[in-house]
């Protein structure tokens, strides 16, 4: 046996594209959200002064490093989906050419 032991993988190639897509869209309003967030509380900076505004300026500093990492491995994930669909929609097309060119001309002879 090939180590398969009969095991069939289905893929929907759109089905996959499309779950790129909404999954980028996603990142990208998490990115806006984000951006929001960050815009509001710098803006605080105008009205909240002293040692407690500097500890929570320190802290969402370092929470915005964190919100960037997050961004750029999340934004990774359709770009790969949308690779492995471009592999198996190619894979598919050799698959079905090489198969058309092992097939065997019918002859009628009638």
């Amino acid at each position: 046996m090939d180590g398969n032991d009969g095991v069939i993988i289905k893929v929907d190639p759109q089905r996959m594209e499309q779950q790129a897509n909404d999954i980028n869209d996603d990142v990208e309003n998490m990115k806006s959200n984000a951006l929001a967030m960050i815009s509001e509380i710098n803006s605080m900076k105008s009205y909240w002064k002293g040692e407690a505004s500097d500890l929570q300026q320190q802290q969402f500093a370092s929470l915005i490093d964190e919100l960037q990492q997050m961004y750029m491995l999340l934004q990774k994930y359709p770009k790969d989906l949308l690779t492995l669909v471009e592999g198996f929609t190619q894979n598919e097309i050799r698959n079905d050419e090489e198969a058309n060119s092992l097939r065997k001309p019918s002859y009628n002879m009638g």
